[in-house]
Protein backbone atom coordinates (compact mmCIF):
# COMPACT_ATOMS: atom_id res chain seq x y z
CA UNK A 1 0.00 0.00 0.00
CA UNK A 2 0.94 3.34 -1.16
CA UNK A 3 1.62 6.46 1.82
CA UNK A 4 -1.14 8.65 2.52
CA UNK A 5 -0.46 12.38 2.65
CA UNK A 6 -1.81 13.52 5.49
CA UNK A 7 -3.28 17.22 5.39
CA UNK A 8 -2.68 17.20 1.23
CA UNK A 9 -5.93 18.79 -0.54
CA UNK A 10 -6.37 18.60 -3.88
CA UNK A 11 -6.99 22.30 -5.55
CA UNK A 12 -10.15 22.53 -7.30
CA UNK A 13 -10.19 23.71 -11.09
CA UNK A 14 -11.84 26.12 -12.49
CA UNK A 15 -15.01 25.18 -14.28
CA UNK A 16 -14.49 25.24 -17.82
CA UNK A 17 -17.33 26.00 -20.41
CA UNK A 18 -16.46 25.10 -23.98
CA UNK A 19 -18.23 26.93 -26.77
CA UNK A 20 -20.85 24.76 -27.45
CA UNK A 21 -23.67 26.65 -27.02
CA UNK A 22 -22.40 30.49 -25.48
CA UNK A 23 -21.48 33.30 -26.46
CA UNK A 24 -22.72 36.07 -28.02
CA UNK A 25 -19.82 37.69 -26.39
CA UNK A 26 -18.96 39.72 -29.55
CA UNK A 27 -22.54 40.61 -29.88
CA UNK A 28 -22.64 42.61 -26.66
CA UNK A 29 -18.98 44.28 -26.84
CA UNK A 30 -20.20 45.88 -30.04
CA UNK A 31 -23.52 46.97 -28.35
CA UNK A 32 -21.16 48.82 -25.78
CA UNK A 33 -19.35 50.12 -28.33
CA UNK A 34 -15.80 48.19 -26.90
CA UNK A 35 -13.00 47.33 -29.16
CA UNK A 36 -11.24 44.15 -28.30
CA UNK A 37 -8.43 46.46 -26.85
CA UNK A 38 -10.86 48.19 -24.53
CA UNK A 39 -12.00 44.61 -22.75
CA UNK A 40 -8.53 43.08 -22.98
CA UNK A 41 -7.59 45.95 -20.90
CA UNK A 42 -10.43 46.08 -18.56
CA UNK A 43 -10.67 42.50 -17.49
CA UNK A 44 -6.65 42.52 -17.05
CA UNK A 45 -5.90 39.77 -20.18
CA UNK A 46 -4.29 40.03 -23.59
CA UNK A 47 -6.85 40.98 -26.38
CA UNK A 48 -5.87 37.58 -28.63
CA UNK A 49 -7.34 35.89 -25.61
CA UNK A 50 -10.56 38.13 -25.63
CA UNK A 51 -10.43 37.10 -29.12
CA UNK A 52 -10.18 33.54 -28.80
CA UNK A 53 -12.96 33.25 -26.12
CA UNK A 54 -15.04 35.29 -28.21
CA UNK A 55 -14.47 32.91 -31.28
CA UNK A 56 -14.80 30.11 -29.13
CA UNK A 57 -11.25 29.02 -29.85
CA UNK A 58 -10.76 28.96 -26.15
CA UNK A 59 -12.68 27.95 -23.29
CA UNK A 60 -13.55 30.14 -20.25
CA UNK A 61 -14.58 29.62 -16.52
CA UNK A 62 -17.86 31.15 -15.22
CA UNK A 63 -16.13 33.20 -13.15
CA UNK A 64 -14.14 35.50 -16.80
CA UNK A 65 -17.94 35.06 -18.13
CA UNK A 66 -19.12 36.68 -15.06
CA UNK A 67 -16.26 39.39 -15.44
CA UNK A 68 -17.72 39.66 -19.14
CA UNK A 69 -21.61 40.17 -18.27
CA UNK A 70 -20.59 42.57 -15.23
CA UNK A 71 -18.81 45.34 -18.33
CA UNK A 72 -21.39 44.99 -20.93
CA UNK A 73 -24.05 45.56 -17.97
CA UNK A 74 -26.18 42.36 -18.69
CA UNK A 75 -27.46 39.08 -16.47
CA UNK A 76 -24.73 36.51 -17.29
CA UNK A 77 -27.74 34.14 -18.63
CA UNK A 78 -27.55 36.34 -21.91
CA UNK A 79 -24.50 35.77 -22.88
CA UNK A 80 -25.42 32.03 -23.69
CA UNK A 81 -27.49 31.75 -27.23
CA UNK A 82 -30.38 30.47 -25.01
CA UNK A 83 -30.73 33.37 -23.49
CA UNK A 84 -33.73 35.36 -23.08
CA UNK A 85 -32.26 38.36 -24.51
CA UNK A 86 -33.36 38.38 -28.08
CA UNK A 87 -33.45 41.74 -28.57
CA UNK A 88 -29.85 41.86 -27.88
CA UNK A 89 -28.64 40.17 -31.16
CA UNK A 90 -27.71 42.18 -34.56
CA UNK A 91 -29.10 41.10 -37.80
CA UNK A 92 -26.74 41.21 -40.73
CA UNK A 93 -23.11 41.55 -40.45
CA UNK A 94 -21.10 42.71 -38.21
CA UNK A 95 -19.56 46.03 -38.90
CA UNK A 96 -15.83 46.01 -39.01
CA UNK A 97 -13.49 48.59 -37.55
CA UNK A 98 -12.69 51.66 -39.88
CA UNK A 99 -8.20 52.04 -39.79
Amino acid sequence: MGKQKRGWVQARKPQRLAHANLLKLRVFRLQCGFSIYDVAEKLGISAIQVSRIERGVADTTVRRLAQFADLYGVPIRDLFSNGTASDNTLSGPLPRRKG
